[in-house]
């Protein structure tokens, strides 16, 4: 299979391969925990997690956006207190962000879409911020599907 014959395919499973090398090279549960904002977005999945706080800490959120938070309580209400798992989600996430600037080149040239979805691949910012507990890769998928609607619009 040649990557000019499936670009969309081939740059999901190379940036998802990327951000799981990345991953597995990650040692020790402060390596999710680099920026101080990660430990209040744990705090908040933790709380929204649990029956009994879910609905007090949703409604007294006031200085965040509860998207991020609400996807950090549903990793910790099935994996439990695991900051790796919601690192392999936002892997996902950021592949196929990445899947997604590949198609904003792709408007451009075929060529163009492989060329810059690679790039995206090997973005290191991309990348890092994948594992840590920020909005960072949430917020950026978000933003592409955006601005794929509107250059299609």
């Amino acid at each position: 299979m040649r990557a000019a014959d499936h670009p969309l395919a081939t740059v999901f499973a190379f940036a998802l391969f990327i951000r799981l090398i990345n991953l597995a090279l990650l040692t020790g549960r402060n390596s999710f925990f680099a920026e101080q904002d990660t430990f209040a977005y744990w705090a908040l999945g933790a709380a929204l997690a649990k029956p009994e706080t879910f609905w007090p800490t949703l409604s007294a959120m006031t200085d965040r956006m509860p998207l991020y938070p609400l996807l950090l309580a549903g990793v910790q209400h099935v994996f439990g207190d695991t900051p790796p798992a919601v690192a392999l989600i936002q892997a996902v996430i950021d592949a196929a962000t990445c899947v997604l600037i590949a198609a904003l080149g792709a408007l451009i040239s075929p060529r163009v879409g492989l060329i810059a979805g690679i790039l995206a691949a090997v973005s290191v910012t991309l990348i890092v911020f994948s594992t840590q507990i920020l909005t960072d890769s949430l917020f950026l998928f978000f933003f592409t599907v955006m601005l794929l609607a509107a250059a299609h619009f």
